[in-house]
Parts: structure tokens; sequence; C-alpha cells
């Protein structure tokens, strides 16, 4: 059975592309238009309809993250409903998956905005420099997946961060390496050597996967798609940590940045459900 286009992101698409507003309305021209048709119930356009999608399309079709098991963190941006907001000040950016790890900021002067920036006609969350979201109580597994879609717009130091967690011990951060630059650094004592990418992606809009797999003992990072590096991980994480997004681990050190996606799995995931969800984040971002 076909998976029709999620709600919201099809929704602005259609909006971008100058289709009907209205949902169904949409999907029927969109398809009328893809297989050159005159007419068709949506049903018929919906049976030709063969999963590629062009570049600036609407996202895949054929999958979504709860496709795969062991979610266990799922922020959209482009999903309207998830976000709570005063003004455009988010208190909190809530999961997408039952899992319900909502992340917060009660502080008005720490509070990210929405509607202010998009990626592909969708709306990001801002991120001024000197704000941040967290999970004051995240308990992930020894085997972790992280996929994100961010642009980090500035960096003040070399351990400015755009995500951690941070435990007693045995806890990690991604950040920047050099100062006003940003090179996608695993920091971490759980990871030999500290690693961190060749290129400088400040600025960049980006697809990124890291992936801890406990029972090789590797850590990877992936961006777009390619393997970036490959260190050791050992021993495990702590597996009670305090999320951050866009802060370092003490939450005293942050990025500017626009954050459209975020995917996370309690699993080690095998190479095509890494590429699934891959190619769902850097078709519908366009990255």
């Amino acid at each position: 059975m076909k998976k029709f286009p999620l709600n919201d992101p099809f929704k602005a698409f259609c909006r971008t592309e100058g289709y009907p507003i209205g949902y169904n309305d949409c999907l029927v021209a969109y398809l009328r238009d893809r297989y050159s048709k005159t007419g068709g119930s949506i049903n018929d356009l919906m049976a030709l309809w063969d999963g590629v999608l062009t570049p600036a399309g609407p996202p895949p079709v054929g999958f979504v993250p709860t496709d795969i098991a062991g979610g266990s963190l799922w922020l959209d941006a482009s999903d309207a409903a998830s976000i709570t907001h005063s003004g455009g000040s988010v208190s909190q950016w809530s999961d997408k998956f039952a899992s319900a790890n909502h992340l917060t900021q009660a502080t008005a002067g720490r509070q990210p905005t929405t509607n202010v920036n998009t990626q592909n006609s969708l709306n990001t969350m801002y991120f001024d420099g000197t704000e941040f979201l967290e999970k004051a109580v995240f308990v992930p597994t020894a085997s972790l997946s992280v996929f994100m879609v961010a642009k980090v717009l500035a960096t003040s130091s070399t351990i400015d961060a755009l995500i951690s967690m941070d435990a007693a011990s045995n806890d990690w951060q991604v950040d920047s390496s050099v100062s006003g630059q940003f090179k996608y650094r695993m920091n971490s004592n759980i990871v030999t050597p500290t690693t961190a990418s060749v290129a400088d992606y400040l600025g960049v809009a980006s697809t990124t996967s890291f992936h801890f797999n406990n029972v090789d003992n590797t850590l990877k990072l992936n961006i777009e798609s390619t393997l970036e590096y490959s260190a050791v991980y050992s021993p495990p994480m702590n597996l009670t940590q305090v999320l951050r997004l866009c802060a370092n681990r003490p939450g005293t050190l942050y990025v500017r940045a626009d954050i459209s996606e975020v995917i996370m799995y309690n699993a080690v995931l095998t190479p095509a459900e890494i590429a699934s969800v891959e190619t769902y984040l850097s078709t519908k971002w366009n990255t």
C-alpha cells in the first residue's frame, strides 16, 4: 500500500510550487503533472506512484522514521503541531516518537525561535547563539544512531556544540573544533581519537549521522551519506544523560544555528536503514 506524503511538509511544498492549498487537491494536481494526466481520481493516480521524487518535491513517501524500531527522539521543525511557542519563542519542541522525549526551555531569554528561517521552503528552528533546548533526563542505549539536518551559522570557541549529552562520565558532544568554523568534531572521553571532519561546514546545511555501535566498538560519522570518519568507541556511554541542542555539555557555550530535524534510535541500524533515514532527510530538506 502506498504511503501518502506527510501533511505539513507536503502543504508547504504545495504553497511553494503554486498547487492548490488543500491536501487532496494538491496531491491530485501534483500527480497529474508528474504523470502527464488530464484526469484521474486520487486513488487511480496513487496507483501510479513510483516513489521517486523531484529534488524540490515533498519528502519520500516510501519511508517514515517510525518504520524503524527503537526510535528515541524525533524533532521536526516543519511540523508546526510539534512546536509550543509564544510569539515565536519556543518553550517546547515535542518528540514525534512515542518515547515522548520532549526538549524544553523555561527561561525566556534562552528560547529559540520558530517561523524565522527556512530550508527548502520548510520551517527551521533558529538558535541565536545564546539559546538552547534540553531534556533533563535522557536515557540512551549503549548503541545509538543520531541523524540531523542543521546549518551552523556562527561559532566563537573550539567547543561550541551543536548537540551534547552530559553526564558524570562517558558523555559526548559534537562541537566546532576550530573557532569561527564548524567541523563536526566528536569530543568525548569514550571516543579515540577525538575526530573532526576535514572540511569546514559553517554556513552549509547538511544531513549528518553519528552511529555508536557497542557491538563492534566503533563510532562512525556520515556527512551527506558519505563516511567522514570512524573511531574506537569504548567503554559504553553513561546511560542517563542531559541532552542539549545547540549547547555544550555544561550548557555554557552555544552555536548560532538553524536546526531542521533530529532523529535518534536506541539501536544499531542496518546499512539499508541508515540509507533510508539519510535519504528521507536529504530529500525532504534538499541538502
